[in-house]
């Protein structure tokens, strides 16, 4: 580590290994491919394949929680079973949604990543898709279209079903990386099922992912105590700034929006008193998808219930403003299994009308 003669001129840049340097030099950190999602292999419960509601094969998948904070995708492997008398026109169709259309649960919605088709073979089998740089949310649903078959005794392709996941984001009920319920594309719908056996519809599966490669320059003005960051930032991307004493707890310092493709830049006073601090950047998951909310007339008087559906078991920030201009902070809120949150607000007598947002930053 090199030192500027101050001792509140380091900084490291981290995001999920870290990496320690001088200020007043430009920091890259190699990306790396990790398991945020880990089915594979399992211990194999059965096998799956879906029809629609004219006894159809269709697309069919699962909804995944990674672990961790890498989201770009550039691997992802899963198992299947064909049981079929090979005639050549045999394939499979991978696609990543992220859940953000309307729903009881947000539904599969925007498009991430389509495969194509591609063949499969008889008998067991496992393929591995290297994924182009594809960024997810912290949760999305992988499908896959089986065709060629008719998903019929004999003439079938099926997921195998493996449970529990060694790897994923921690959900309820202690659960890992994925739900019991599965996502079915019934006549053009959407639609969460359990299976009718009672297994979780865990579907073999594993992603890999890499955090962005981010070059981040820190400059330490020594004439005027100013410490500069300058980084070359994605569009529709939130970054933030902290600061540490110890490496242990860690201090917000700015939240960074990048409307554009472009370099970044921020700068924070230094004082020549203060203790040493460390200095980190790290860019945040995706925005989970964009929260549905209603507001109602509370039963007790004088009171608002403020709902709205969004990711699941994810951390809420619900704020209030009179003007549309100034948002005041109200509460933190965690949305349940379901992507559910309520929150009954109860505004002064005299207090003009009064607007809500949610907001979330994972």
């Amino acid at each position: 580590m090199y030192s500027l003669g101050t001792k509140a001129c380091k900084g490291y840049w981290q995001n999920t290994a870290s990496l320690i340097a001088a200020a007043c030099a430009t920091l890259t950190l190699a990306a790396q491919d990790i398991p945020v999602y880990d089915n594979l292999p399992g211990t194999e419960l059965g096998r799956f394949a879906a029809l629609d509601f004219l006894g159809k094969p269709t697309e069919f998948g699962d909804e995944i929680a990674l672990a961790g904070t890498a989201r770009i995708v550039t691997k992802f492997i899963f198992d299947y079973y064909g049981n079929f008398t090979p005639d050549g026109n045999e394939t499979a169709r991978i696609r990543f949604y992220a859940n953000d259309a309307p729903g009881v649960l947000l539904k599969p919605g925007t498009l991430l990543y389509d495969s194509g088709t591609f063949p499969i073979v008889k008998g067991p089998a496992r393929v591995t898709l290297d994924i182009p740089y594809v960024e997810v949310p912290n949760s999305f649903t992988w499908t896959v279209s089986f065709g060629g078959v008719s998903q019929t005794p004999g003439d079938s392709a099926e997921l195998i079903i493996y449970n529990p996941p060694s790897v994923g984001g921690q959900l309820s009920m202690g659960l890992i990386g994925s739900y019991r319920d599965y996502w079915k594309f019934n006549a053009g719908i959407w639609t969460a099922y359990l299976l009718t056996n009672g297994l979780p519809a865990n579907f073999a599966a594993k992603v890999y992912a890499r955090n962005e490669t981010i070059n981040l320059a820190m400059v330490l003005d020594q004439e005027s105590g100013v410490l500069r960051f300058r980084w070359n930032a994605k569009a529709n991307s939130h970054y933030q700034i902290e600061s540490s004493p110890d490496f242990k707890t860690w201090t917000p310092v700015e939240l960074v929006e990048a409307t554009k493709d472009a370099y970044m830049d921020f700068s924070t006073p230094i004082k020549s008193d203060e203790p040493m601090l460390f200095y980190r950047l790290a860019k945040l998951s995706l925005p989970s998808p964009r929260p549905i909310m209603t507001t109602r007339q509370g039963t007790t008087p004088g009171t608002v219930v403020v709902s709205w559906t969004g990711g699941r078991e994810l951390i809420y920030q619900l704020k209030y403003s009179e003007d549309l201009k100034n948002w005041t902070y109200l509460a933190t809120v965690k949305t349940d299994a379901d992507g559910k949150a309520e929150y009954i607000d109860k505004p002064p007598a005299r207090a003009n009308v009064r607007f809500y947002r949610v907001w979330t930053s994972w």
